[in-house]
């Protein structure tokens, strides 16, 4: 999975990079921006999938499965909309991941290194307990 998914990533960059040389202004720079998403965008990828690999290995169904990550992907998003909107509770964002790497804080201050730290972390956490279940599962064959 990781490497499908990298190489998906890998070729829309390059679509990516070929769309903005055709329709580019002059003197716009816009190679190291682009680099900076893709990368963070991956390392958001490769953490839900993580994530969600250690869900499939803890349900039964893979139907259950799916529906799990998807409302873990949808809540983290809710969550990082509403911390942006109501100033009240903004300190609620640090649990969001998505929020970690919304595109115009991406752009604007790059990538926070504590953010990094806790995607590869928990993307390394839950590789480890997917090999550990995934051995230990008792498959219906």
């Amino acid at each position: 999975m990781f490497f499908i998914t990298l190489l998906l990533n890998i070729a829309l960059f390059f679509v990516t990079v070929a769309f903005f040389e055709a329709f580019k202004p002059d003197n716009y720079d816009y190679f190291m921006d682009l680099v900076m998403m893709f990368k963070v965008t991956f390392l958001l990828q490769l953490t839900f999938l993580s994530i969600g690999m250690l869900v499939s290995t803890l349900v039964k169904k893979v139907s259950t499965a799916i529906l799990i990550m998807l409302g873990v992907v949808f809540l983290n998003y809710i969550i990082g909309v509403f911390s942006n909107v109501i100033e009240k509770i903004e300190y609620i964002g640090e649990i969001s991941i998505i929020n970690y790497f919304m595109p115009s804080n991406v752009l604007k201050n790059g990538a926070e290194v504590k953010h990094i730290v806790i995607c590869v972390l928990v993307s390394i956490i839950s590789l480890a307990f997917t090999y550990y279940r995934y051995n230990k599962k008792d498959f219906e064959i």
